[in-house]
């Protein structure tokens, strides 16, 4: 089995089952699906009391605060938060940058403007993927469950279902939310924000990674070794065969995908197959895009592609999760147990 580490802000042969309605029925014995009963069971017992916080250099429940976190930073760097864990993948939205600690398997939110971080969802330890869409975080736990809870406190939990515990994948944007079901071979579903309404788009489908965005034409994702692009709406799927991606991403009118190293794309529903202009063998597994910016690392750099010219930033230390938004790109740094950002101007 490859090694997974897919993080994105942007982003994803026959479509099988599109538009098959999941009803309630289809997972009482799993628990039911957008019933209040079910869901306060379900999500109000994984929800911390008041979330501990701290200023951008306390621990705030996020593992042990490294003494050095500030004073490593790359020049120029803002650090967010120190004593963050480690982080495996990190989200940013207008207001807050979130990441998953796969020490502690909890949801941790440091606030852009103030630094205030807090322990968003505590998940009894066992969350293994999460999303945020709509000022609301969506999260799955190794146990099954699928909730969701808004991201601003006291961050109530607003929906929930109990689903098969695998395939761990989870994506969100401003209309659904989308998952793996193996109770139901192995569907990928979208489902409303509420869960409400499930429905099955594509089947069978067993992705390692699975990514969307508001911005992005497509739910990307990797199956038997293939790049999948599922056309939003209709749910037409592009696939590019025999690529064994290790991260993928997308925007508007591509996805992009990272395989031994290399940087590629397409622009489905053609499957022609391109190298990311001005990239070099040696990309780690991290990728992330929005629209005309795609942003990668390797070990000594972040590695942004924005308006036909690809530039870089020097870091020292190889990060594990990146993101990006319109001025800066995000960078967790496991080693330090830091999240900081870096203003796009200082790419050259």
């Amino acid at each position: 089995m490859r090694a997974w580490w897919v993080v994105a802000a942007a982003a994803a042969t026959t479509v099988v089952g599109c538009g098959q309605l999941l009803g309630a029925s289809d997972f009482a014995a799993r628990g039911g699906a957008g019933g209040s009963t079910a869901t306060t069971s379900s999500t109000t017992s994984v929800m911390d009391g008041p979330p501990s916080s701290s200023g951008p250099g306390g621990s705030g429940g996020g593992g042990g605060a490294s003494p050095n976190c500030e004073m490593t930073a790359p020049p120029g760097a803002q650090i967010l938060a120190c004593g963050a864990g480690k982080p495996s993948r990190l989200v940013v939205d207008a207001s807050n940058v979130y990441w998953l600690d796969a020490a502690t398997k909890r949801i941790f939110r440091t606030a852009l403007a103030s630094g205030s971080k807090a322990q968003l969802v505590n998940g009894s330890g066992q969350i293994c993927d999460f999303a945020v869409a709509n000022n609301h975080v969506y999260w799955r736990t190794s146990g099954g469950n699928l909730s969701v809870a808004t991201t601003e406190p006291p961050f109530v939990p607003s929906g929930g279902i109990v689903q098969s515990p695998t395939p761990c994948v989870l994506s969100a944007d401003a209309s659904a939310v989308y998952f793996v079901n193996m109770d139901t071979n192995y569907a990928l579903v979208q489902g409303s924000p509420d869960f409400s309404v499930l429905s099955s788009i594509y089947a069978p489908a067993t992705p390692e990674s699975l990514l969307t965005s508001d911005g992005a034409n497509f739910l990307a994702f990797a199956y038997n070794n293939s790049v999948v692009a599922l056309a939003k709406p209709g749910h037409q799927a592009t696939t590019i065969p025999n690529q064994f991606p290790c991260a993928i991403a997308s925007e508007s009118q591509f996805v992009y995908w990272i395989a031994q190293g290399n940087v590629d794309y397409a622009a489905p529903p053609e499957i022609n197959v391109f190298p990311v202009a001005g990239s070099k063998p040696g990309a780690l597994c991290l990728l992330t895009a929005i629209a005309n910016h795609i942003v990668w690392a390797t070990n000594n750099a972040l590695v942004m592609r924005t308006s036909g010219v690809t530039v870089s930033f020097p870091i020292t230390s190889a990060p594990c999760a990146i993101a990006v938004d319109a001025s800066h790109v995000y960078y967790a740094d496991c080693t330090q147990e830091a999240i900081g950002r870096i203003p796009q101007a200082l790419f050259k």
